[in-house]
């Protein structure tokens, strides 16, 4: 489970980055 949890924590980081980037981009 632990592995399952940073997955999802370095997903939603990819995530973050990415929206960010759209917004600079805009």
């Amino acid at each position: 489970q632990d592995k399952e949890v940073e997955l999802d924590k370095i997903r939603a980081l990819a995530l973050v980055k990415a929206s960010i980037r759209m917004n600079a981009m805009f």
